[in-house]
Order: structure tokens, then C-alpha cells, then sequence
């Protein structure tokens, strides 16, 4: 089994017991995906900047929002 499968299942897992469909289950993985590459874009250019602060601000308001929303 390859770290990949390992993940993907663990994804899964966490997914509510809801009916969802595929493509809404797609979706939600997809966008995800790509507000953890933007954080994580965004952080390497705080950190090359030398001022963190306003993005551990940024991302705990972003990240709060989401657990919430």
C-alpha cells in the first residue's frame, strides 16, 4: 500500500457520515487542497520577509473560519 492510498483513506475517514456525492466530496477535497498550498506559499514569503506576525494573524483567522464555517 502506498503512502498515497494510506492518505487518501485517512481523508476519507474523516469525511461526515452525510450523503455526499462524489463530485461534492471532489470539491471540497479540491478546495482543501489548495487553501493549504496558498497558506503554505504565503508563510514561505512572511518567513523570507522577516515578519511572521501578520500572517499567523492571517492564518489562524482563515484557518478558524474554515473549522467553523
Amino acid at each position: 500500500m502506498s503512502l498515497e492510498e494510506v492518505n487518501a483513506e485517512g481523508l476519507y475517514l474523516q469525511e461526515p457520515l452525510e450523503s455526499i456525492t462524489p463530485e461534492k466530496l471532489f470539491e471540497r477535497r479540491w478546495a482543501r487542497a489548495l487553501v493549504e498550498q496558498v497558506l503554505a506559499r504565503l508563510s514561505q514569503e512572511y518567513l523570507a520577509s522577516g515578519n511572521t506576525n501578520p500572517f499567523v494573524k492571517l492564518e489562524l483567522a482563515l484557518t478558524s473560519v474554515a473549522a467553523t464555517g
